[in-house]
C-alpha cells in the first residue's frame, strides 16, 4: 500500500528515507500523545479515553510497513516515560504491543486487500475496519493489559475492564483521524458528484458553527437535545457525496475534535442528558459518522465502477463482432480457396501462402479468445500461480527472441538495459512473460518506424522490476485512465489500426498484482510511454 511518491523517495535513498521516517513518526507520537494526555489530565481524565497517537501508528505502518517499528516504538516509550514514570520492563513492553498492534494490523490488511487505496472497495474497507483498526486496537490492548497484570499485579476482577477501556482508546483513536491522514497520504481523493467549491465551503462553515453550537455552552443550551449530534450525518454525507471522501473526513475530524473538547469540558447533550459516560455516546456517535462516510464512499466507488466496466463491455461487444469476423473470414475465404482448387492441383505456391494467412488468422483468433477467458479468472483470483525465482531479465530475453517477427513487420528495434541475476522476482515465470508479450506488443505496435522498445531490468532491496519503454504518440491522462480499464480502447487513429480487445494492459496489472506487485505507467503526449512493473525480490523470501 505504499504511495508511489514514498516508493520513489525510498529509490532515491533507502536507508536516508528510512532514518527521517522513523524520526518523523517517533517525533509524532510523542508531541501527539503528550498534547493529547495533558488536555484529558485538565479535566481529570488518566488514562485518556481516546488515544489519537494510533491513529499516526498505523498510517506509518501502512506507508512504511515493518521498518517504522522502530520510530513507533520510541515515540511510545517515551510518552510512557513521560506521563507515567513506569518501570523500565514495563513501558517496554507497552512500547512494544504499541509498535506491533499497527504493523501487524497494516500487513494483515496488505494480505486481504486487493488495491492500494484503503477504501476503494467494500472488501479494502472491511480489511481496514478488521485488521487496522479491530485487530490493531486488540494487539496493543493485550500487550499492554498483560503488562500492566505482571508489573503492578492488576487484580485478576480489573483485567477485563482494563483490556475493553484500552481497546476503546486505541480502536477510537485510529477512526479519529487515521482515514482522514491515509487519504491525505496515500490515495486520490475518493470523488463523488461534481459539486461546486463554494457549495462546499458553505456546508462545511455552517457544519463547524453547528458543532460548535451544540457543543459548547450558552443560553441555547436548553434546547439542545440528546439525538441533535446524529445529525451531523446528513451534511457530511452530502460532502462525500458530492466532492470527495478526504473533504467529508477532514471536516469530521474537525467536528469530532469540537465534540470532544465540549462533551470534556462539561457541554454538549451528552453531559445534559446526565449520562454516566458522556464520553462513551460521543465514541457512538464517532463510530457511526465514521462508518456511514466511508461506506458510502466506498459503494459510490463500486457503482461508478460498475457503470464504468457496463460501459466498456457494451462498446466492447459493439465492436466484437468486427474484430471477431475478420480473422474467421480470412480463415474460410483462404481454405475454401485450397479447397476448390482455385490455382489448380496443390503444389502451387499461393496455397502455401495462403495456409500460413490461414495460420496468422488462427493465432489472431485464439489470442482474442484467450484474453477474453484470461480476465475474468485472474480478476476471480482462480489464477494458477507458482512463485518462485524468476530472473527478469532472461525473461525479457526469452521473450524478445519471440517478438522479433512482430518487431521486424513493424519496423521497431528492441534492446534490453540490465544483467542476469540482478533482478530476480518472487513471481510466476509463465505470468511474468505474459506481462512482456502484452508489453511489448503494445510498445511495437504503437512503436514509429525504426523506433527504439527498452526493456530495462534492475533490483533493489525491497522490490525488483522492469520497464518496457517505447517511443510511441504516448496518451494523455484521460486516455491512460481508459487504457487501463477492461476493454478500454483510445479514441485515436494510432490505435483504432491496431487490433487487439483493449484488454493487455488490464490483464498485465491484474497478473502483477496477483504476485503481489504492481503495475504503473507514465507516458506524456508525443513522448512515448514508459510501463512499470515491480515485483517481491526472491531473495526476501529466503530471508537474506
Amino acid at each position: 500500500m505504499h504511495p508511489l511518491w514514498f516508493d520513489q523517495l525510498v529509490a532515491r535513498g533507502p536507508l536516508a528515507t528510512w532514518t527521517a521516517t522513523n524520526v518523523i513518526v517517533g517525533a509524532l507520537y510523542v508531541a501527539c500523545g503528550l498534547a493529547v494526555a495533558k488536555f484529558f489530565a485538565i479535566y481529570g481524565l488518566f488514562p485518556t479515553p481516546i488515544w489519537l497517537p494510533a491513529s499516526i501508528a498505523l498510517g506509518a505502518a501502512m506507508l512504511g510497513g515493518v521498518r517504522v517499528a522502530p520510530g513507533i516504538f520510541i515515540g511510545s516509550f517515551i510518552d510512557n516515560y513521560a506521563l507515567f514514570d513506569p518501570p523500565f520492563h514495563m513501558a517496554a513492553m507497552i512500547s512494544f504491543g504499541n509498535a506491533l498492534g499497527p504493523v501487524a494490523g497494516a500487513l494483515l490488511m496488505a494480505c486481504f486487500a486487493r488495491a492500494k487505496d484503503p477504501f476503494g472497495t467494500l472488501r479494502d474497507l472491511l480489511a481496514f475496519l478488521g485488521f487496522g483498526v479491530a485487530t490493531h486496537a486488540a494487539i496493543t490492548a493485550t500487550v499492554g493489559t498483560l503488562a500492566l497484570y505482571l508489573a503492578v499485579d492488576l487484580p485478576l476482577g480489573k483485567v477485563g475492564q482494563t483490556w475493553s477501556l484500552w481497546w476503546v482508546s486505541d480502536a477510537g483513536g485510529t477512526l479519529y483521524f487515521a482515514p482522514a491522514l491515509l487519504l491525505w497520504l496515500m490515495a486520490a481523493p475518493r470523488r463523488g458528484q461534481r459539486g461546486d467549491v463554494i457549495e462546499g465551503v458553505v456546508v462545511s462553515l455552517i457544519t463547524l458553527f453547528a458543532t460548535l453550537t451544540v457543543f459548547t455552552e450558552g443560553p441555547w443550551q436548553h434546547f439542545v437535545r440528546m439525538e441533535m449530534p446524529f445529525i451531523l450525518t446528513l451534511p457530511l454525507s452530502w460532502l462525500t457525496l458530492r466532492f470527495s471522501l478526504r473533504s467529508a473526513y477532514t471536516l469530521f475530524t474537525a467536528v469530532v475534535a469540537i465534540a470532544t473538547a465540549g462533551t470534556v469540558a462539561g457541554g454538549g447533550p451528552f453531559n445534559m442528558a446526565g449520562l454516566d459516560r458522556p464520553l462513551t455516546a460521543l465514541s457512538v456517535l464517532l463510530v457511526l459518522l465514521s462508518s456511514n462516510m466511508l461506506l458510502i464512499a466506498t459503494l459510490l466507488s463500486e457503482q461508478r465502477k460498475a457503470v464504468q466496466a457496463s460501459r466498456a463491455k457494451s462498446a466492447f461487444l459493439a465492436t466484437m463482432s468486427h474484430k471477431l469476423r475478420t480473422p474467421l473470414n480470412a480463415i474460410m475465404g483462404f481454405a475454401d480457396a485450397i479447397k476448390s482448387g482455385l490455382f489448380g492441383p496443390p503444389g502451387h505456391p499461393k496455397y502455401a501462402e495462403y495456409a500460413g494467412h490461414i495460420r496468422d488468422s488462427g493465432q489472431h483468433l485464439l489470442s482474442l479468445i484467450n484474453d477474453l477467458l484470461d480476465l475474468p479468472r485472474i480478476e476471480a483470483g482462480r489464477s494458477e500461480l507458482s512463485l518462485t525465482a524468476v530472473d527478469l531479465h532472461r525473461a525479457a530475453e526469452e521473450t524478445i527472441a519471440t517478438m522479433e517477427g512482430l518487431a521486424t513487420a513493424g519496423g521497431a528495434v528492441i534492446q534490453v538495459d540490465g544483467r542476469t541475476g540482478t533482478a530476480v522476482a518472487k513471481g510466476d515465470a509463465r505470468a511474468v512473460r505474459h506481462i512482456l508479450l502484452n508489453l511489448l506488443s503494445n510498445a511495437v505496435k504503437f512503436s514509429p518506424s525504426g523506433g527504439r522498445v527498452t526493456v530495462a531490468t534492475a533490483g533493489g532491496a525491497e522490490s525488483v522490476g522492469l520497464t518496457v519503454r517505447d517511443e510511441g504518440a504516448g496518451m494523455s491522462e484521460d486516455e491512460l485512465k481508459t487504457a487501463l480499464e477492461p476493454f478500454g480502447r483510445i479514441k485515436n487513429s494510432e490505435s483504432l489500426r491496431q487490433n487487439g480487445t483493449g484488454l493487455g494492459l488490464p490483464i498485465a496489472m491484474a497478473l502483477a498484482e496477483a504476485m503481489g506487485g504492481e503495475l504503473t505507467i507514465t507516458s506524456r503526449k508525443g513522448r512515448g510511454t514508459a510501463v512499470t512493473v515491480t515485483l517481491p525480490p526472491f531473495r526476501s523470501v529466503l530471508g537474506v
